[in-house]
């Protein structure tokens, strides 16, 4: 929180906020830190928030994951294939001789297709942008949700006391450091 004082922010999951009804005030795209012990918090030439907004320099076309309806249309891909999946194995297990435990493995199978999926919602979602040096990590985030940096509201930062703040500090006013 800015300034002095005191504030609560409570973030859930949207499902969770609309299964319970409360208000929606704004959506966290990303979080990120350049936490240290006395190391990489302190804002130095080209650190702090911009660690965020690195990348390699990139057409904003060369990559097609930023955009959300060709995200979407991959996990429709997916969706189908665990689908086709799913149904050839429930066809395999009804095909098999009497006496096999059906109803245990179709539960399994179905299982699998939902772990599957799960799977193909997180990476499509945001795992697709994730780790890759030519993306930013911020815009990464804001791509989730098919945002750019020109929608951004707020960014906040926080600087810590560590011992390597303070040296700083010191320096900038002429004081000698040991």
């Amino acid at each position: 929180m800015e300034s002095q004082g005191a504030g609560i922010q409570v973030l859930m999951p949207a499902s969770l906020a609309v299964r319970m009804g409360v208000p929606i005030y704004g959506i966290i795209a990303g979080v990120s830190t350049a936490t240290d012990k006395e190391g990489r918090s302190v804002p130095a030439p080209g650190q702090g928030l911009l660690t965020t907004a690195r990348q390699q320099p990139l057409r904003a076309d060369a990559v097609p994951i930023f955009d959300p309806a060709y995200r979407a249309e991959q996990l429709a891909r997916e969706f189908a294939q665990t689908a086709s999946w799913r149904d050839q194995e429930r066809a395999r297990i009804l095909a098999a001789p009497p006496g096999t435990s059906l109803a245990r493995q179709l539960a399994d199978v179905d299982a699998a297709a939902e772990r599957r999926n799960r799977a193909a919602r997180q990476f499509w979602s945001s795992d697709c942008l994730a780790n890759d040096v030519r993306i930013a990590p911020l815009r990464a985030a804001l791509a989730v949700f098919g945002l750019d940096v020109d929608d951004i509201g707020v960014a906040s930062f926080h600087g810590t006391g560590t011992t390597v703040r303070k040296r700083l500090r010191q320096c900038e006013r002429g004081r000698s450091v040991g």
